[in-house]
């Protein structure tokens, strides 16, 4: 693929992504847009209100602080000027990504580039469309990567803390750097954390202290405390994550509810048995140590550039999507980092081209099929729907996981292969 043509289909993808602001617009327009019902909490800071407590707010107190000046706005140009921020965080993401791989000195095809940018445009719009923040969550993500590789190691543990500090799932993370024995990362991570978390210096400088420790308390026992201590998890269709799918197939727990009167009813249920929901719960903890297990066989390399570390970091970006309490479809916007190394992946192995096949079936199932779920879901639900109560995005994060597993192990055993008997190195080791 020439020069040309790859500089072609990116012009054409952002012009994609630049024509989705209309539609964003019109969302926000109707008030059918998460920016929008985050925006009317958020006008309540100047009033000192407990936003999580009254509104179940989802964030820690330094996502508020930082979304607040987009609250002040008009609506649709609020909502305008979120989403061509997160155009460009997901412009930087790639080129990040990107660099970090050919930073390892084994030549990205331009054609891999591409399939690697047209794989995560549906990810990256569904986030866009529906106005959340994951799309920050990926930008910080990859910032601590790119800043790693170029050996800013303390950043990139502040990078890591504030995406840690704005929603926790990138706390898988801190075993990886760990186990790595990325000291100057995890003393960054520790700094962030004072600074943006708890005690949160940076949100308190704008709520006072008091008022950000009475707002990380209330987020703490909305959105923590039923998960973590509790063991209570969201079952509906919707939940993508292990949690949701091991509970909603293996507990009487519904797949489908409705507000009646404000109050939620179970109107469908699609489990196989009747475990009790302890028992699921010990499932998935099992489940989670298998995980970090697999994280400790598979990411051994020394590197900081290259195929080999993005990869690792796409394993942990997976498990974040597979472990949280709740998963819905466009959270999976950080699958970016998984296409990109799987896309470098298949330039040496072919092989690799069943899982882009397999990748696209699970993740464009659910945009298929239609009709009104109010009218069909206690009867017969229509065809997305159903594909989702059977864990289509699960599944596809289990396969993404143990591709990269896959390409991780192989990639350390044509290493070890490339040494000479001798002990001297040999030719260059070949990326799986």
């Amino acid at each position: 693929m020439s020069t040309t043509i790859e500089r072609g289909i990116y012009a054409l993808l952002i012009v994609i992504l630049l024509a989705g602001a209309f539609r964003a617009a019109d969302k926000a327009s109707e008030d059918r847009s998460a920016f929008n019902r985050w925006r009317y909490q958020l006008l309540k800071l100047r009033e000192g209100v407990d936003i999580s407590a009254t509104d179940n707010y989802p964030n820690p107190p330094i996502m508020a602080v930082l979304l607040e000046p987009l609250a002040y706005l008009p609506p649709v140009t609020g909502a305008v000027c979120w989403y061509l921020l997160k155009v460009a965080m997901a412009i930087a993401a790639f080129v990040g990504l990107v660099h970090v791989v050919e930073a390892g000195g084994v030549p990205f095809p331009p054609a891999m580039r591409v399939l690697a940018a047209l794989l995560s445009l549906k990810p990256v719009l569904d986030d866009l469309f529906h106005g959340n923040v994951n799309l920050f969550i990926l930008f910080l993500v990859v910032a601590c990567l790119v800043a790693r590789h170029y050996r800013y190691e303390a950043l990139a543990g502040l990078a890591l803390a504030l995406a840690i500090a704005c929603k926790v799932t990138p706390a898988l993370l801190v075993p990886y750097f760990f186990y790595k024995r990325a000291w100057w990362v995890l003393w960054g991570t520790a700094v962030g954390l004072l600074l943006f978390l708890a005690p949160g210096l940076v949100p308190a400088a704008r709520l006072g202290m008091e008022h950000n420790q009475r707002q990380l308390i209330s987020w703490y026992k909305v959105m923590v405390e039923p998960f973590v201590i509790q063991g209570k998890v969201t079952a509906e269709h919707i939940n993508q994550s292990l949690p949701g799918f091991t509970h909603r197939m293996l507990t009487r727990s519904p797949s489908f509810v409705v507000f009646v009167e404000g109050h939620e009813t179970p109107v469908r249920y699609d489990n196989f048995v009747a475990l009790a929901p302890e028992t699921a719960n010990r499932l998935t903890k099992l489940a989670l140590l298998g995980f970090l297990g697999l994280m400790v066989w598979s990411c051994r390399s020394p590197q900081r550039s290259g195929w080999q570390p993005v990869a690792e970091a796409a394993l942990i970006a997976l498990g974040m999507l597979l472990f949280s309490e709740r998963t819905w479809k466009h959270h999976a916007v950080t699958l970016m980092i998984p296409y990109v190394a799987l896309a470098f992946g298949v330039a040496r192995e072919p092989r690799l081209w069943g899982v882009v096949v397999g990748s696209l079936v699970l993740m464009l199932l659910p945009g298929l099929g239609g009709g009104n779920e109010r009218e069909t879901v206690w009867r017969s639900p229509p065809f997305n729907k159903m594909v989702l109560v059977y864990g289509a995005y699960t599944l596809l994060f289990v396969l993404l996981s143990a591709t990269m597993v896959w390409q991780l192990r192989r990639g350390a055993s044509q290493a070890r292969q490339d040494v000479l008997p001798t002990g001297k190195p040999g030719h260059l080791p070949q990326a799986a």
